[in-house]
C-alpha cells in the first residue's frame, strides 16, 4: 500500500535546452558583503511589463542557489543574469 503522505513524481515535459530563450532576465550585483541585488524584468507578448528588484543576503536561504546560477560572481562586480530554468511544480501540490 502506498504511503498517502509521500511525495507524488511530477509529470511534466524535460526541459528544452534548444528552444529560445531570452538572453537574460535582468542585471545582477553583488554587494561588498556578498548580498545579491537582482534588477529582473520581464515583458509579454501583449505588452505587459514587470520589472522587480530582489534581495538576497547571504543569510537567507535561497542564496546558495542564486550565487550558483550567477556562477562565480564575487563582490562588487554586476553581470547579466541568464534565464532561470522553468520550475517543476506537481498541479496536485498547490
Amino acid at each position: 500500500m502506498s504511503d498517502p503522505e509521500a511525495p507524488r513524481p511530477i509529470d511534466a515535459p524535460p526541459l528544452d535546452l534548444d528552444a529560445d530563450l531570452p538572453p537574460d532576465v535582468g542585471m545582477a550585483e553583488m554587494d561588498k558583503d556578498g548580498t545579491l541585488r537582482l534588477h529582473l524584468r520581464t515583458e509579454l507578448d501583449d505588452g505587459t511589463v514587470g520589472e522587480m528588484l530582489m534581495i538576497v543576503p547571504p543569510k537567507d536561504e535561497r542564496y546558495p542557489a542564486m550565487k550558483a546560477h550567477l556562477a562565480g560572481m564575487k563582490p562588487g562586480e554586476k553581470r547579466s543574469i541568464p534565464p532561470f530554468p522553468e520550475p517543476r511544480i506537481d498541479p496536485d501540490s498547490v
